[in-house]
């Protein structure tokens, strides 16, 4: 792999590897996960190793960084920048909130690839010294090639959950290896096709107790940016995915000023309407960007000295995510619609069209990020 201490510009070796990435997008949507070729690539580069702590040999990037480096992932190519991210994400959470022992497991012989469902789709008994686990998952991106897969699950005592003093039950995060794994597929999507999210069952396994956490827990390892928490760490790559995916139609619709006709014979980079339209667009996405990217360094100054996020902080967050996933969608969408007739043949703009829609049903982007932000604001 890359050695992470001599790379210093991750958007960089992102942006390097477009023309591999935008080579296998096909082969990755035909076989509904990343081709050989693709991990092969993404692992030299070192970028599944992002979000790795430091003192692990991980790069430990900032949010902004892995924002623009999945930005740049995702404008080749939807479904490959989207593994990375549920990739990264979910190797970091095992490298920084397992125990000793499990992290040595896994990560003693080098890098590897993490994936998992981390939503309470399953159950969990204490059992000696771990714990006994069932679930049916689904949306386990990159699980195609990962060596690790994880999942939620609540946590039962006597056959009933086990409720924290916030009135919601216990869950825990397991992972475990790949061949105690059912994988049931599933995946037979109209977007993001290429990104392995396949369906699984993890079947009465006994999970040793270094191999779980509590899911809201605090890290055993890394910097201060863990401490924000697997729900923030695990939505904030949503925002750079949905504005490399967006830049990207928004380039392949001013591409097609020339050849693009809308209902006539005049192409539509003569049109006021367009050139107006896709000047408001870019400066929406950008727009998008900068507050996201200023959320995202609130988070990080606030939680350089709080031993874990406020509630006011998650919800701007998610407030941000999901407004910059909107926009996107809006962006993407008019793109597709001024650029005529050329856009029907246009393999990328449609996958972006497909795979942006798709990211959009995502479960953190829903109208509740805006009423949270409310909710808070009114209890103050």
């Amino acid at each position: 792999m890359t050695d992470v201490d001599v790379v210093t510009d991750w958007v960089a070796t992102a942006s390097a590897l477009r023309g591999t990435l935008e080579e296998q997008a096909a082969g990755s949507e035909q076989a509904r996960t990343a081709t050989d070729e693709a991990v092969a690539a993404l692992r030299r580069s070192g970028l599944f190793t992002l979000l790795i702590p430091r003192e692990l040999g991980g790069p430990e990037v900032d949010l902004a960084t892995f924002t623009d480096t999945l930005a740049a992932l995702s404008y080749a190519d939807g479904s490959l920048g989207w593994t990375v991210l549920a990739n990264a994400t979910n190797t970091a959470f095992a490298a920084a909130f397992l125990g000793d022992e499990a992290v040595a497991d896994m990560f003693g012989s080098g890098p590897i690839e993490v994936a998992a469902q981390l939503s309470a789709r399953g159950t969990i008994v204490s059992a000696g010294d771990g714990w006994q686990l069932s679930g049916k998952y689904s949306f386990g991106s990159g699980s195609g090639h990962a060596a690790w897969i994880g999942g939620g699950a609540i946590e039962l005592v006597d056959g009933q959950p086990a409720m924290q003093p916030n009135g919601f039950p216990r869950i825990r995060g397991c992972y475990v290896p790949r061949d105690q794994v059912q994988f049931t597929d599933g995946w037979h999507v109209m977007g993001l096709e290429g990104t392995g999210s396949y369906d699984y069952h993890i079947t009465d396994r006994l999970v040793p107790d270094a191999y779980t956490f509590p899911l809201l827990g605090p890290p055993r390892r890394g910097g201060p940016v863990y401490r924000l928490r697997v729900p923030i760490i695990g939505t904030a790559g949503h925002a750079g995915w949905a504005l490399g995916a967006a830049r990207r139609a928004l380039d392949e619709a001013l591409a097609a000023s020339g050849r693009g006709f809308m209902r006539g014979l005049t192409p539509v980079g003569q049109m006021e309407g367009y050139l107006t339209e896709l000047g408001e667009l870019d400066a929406a996405l950008r727009s998008a960007r900068s507050y996201v990217l200023e959320v995202f360094a609130e988070a990080e100054a606030f939680i350089e000295h709080a031993d874990a996020p406020s509630e006011e902080l998650s919800a701007r967050v998610q407030q941000a995510i999901t407004q910059c996933t909107r926009v996107a969608v809006d962006v993407v969408r008019k793109s597709f619609e001024w650029s005529g007739v050329s856009a029907i043949r246009n393999g990328v703009l449609e996958r972006a069209f497909r795979d942006i829609h798709v990211a959009a049903q995502h479960v953190t982007q829903t109208r509740a990020s805006f009423a949270n932000v409310t909710r808070v604001a009114i209890a103050e």
